[in-house]
């Protein structure tokens, strides 16, 4: 049935989109980078909180020797938007680096993802969380709808 329903997409239109994300299948990425792209397009904010997310999410599953996973729930509730993620680690990310601080060699031009989030965050009156759960790190991030 996915493939059903992606054969009914205008890949023309999917694929001429700015690429956020790279997953390496090619299907995948033309689908979010076009969900992006139009985030991007409506709402910077929540483009780049989005794609810092799953950027930090990726790279994270990237190093994860066990089965690697992404999940993501975006929903309203009680006038907050609600997003969450989570990504699957191989051991405690908050015992090691509690402070979420960048792993990558050259930190002067690394780092400010996690940054651009709590600024986002902070913009519109959110909450931000980082738990781990099992093998699960988690962020939920509460984003108050301005009306």
């Amino acid at each position: 049935k996915a493939i059903e329903y992606i054969q009914t997409l205008n890949l023309e239109k999917l694929t001429n989109t700015h690429k956020y994300v790279d997953v390496q299948n090619d299907v995948v990425n033309a689908i979010l980078n076009s969900k992006f792209s139009k985030c991007h397009d409506s709402d910077i904010d929540i483009s780049i909180l989005l794609c810092n997310l799953l950027d930090n999410s990726i790279e994270a599953c990237l190093k994860c020797t066990l089965s690697p996973k992404i999940f993501m729930e975006i929903y309203e509730e009680k006038g907050y938007l609600h997003i969450m993620v989570k990504n699957t680690v191989d051991k405690s990310i908050l015992k090691s680096n509690p402070y979420l601080r960048t792993t990558k060699n050259n930190n002067e031009y690394h780092g400010f993802g996690i940054l651009s989030i709590k600024d986002i965050v902070q913009k519109y009156d959110g909450l931000m969380d980082f738990y781990e759960k099992g093998l699960l790190f988690i962020c939920h991030i509460l984003l108050k709808i301005r009306t």
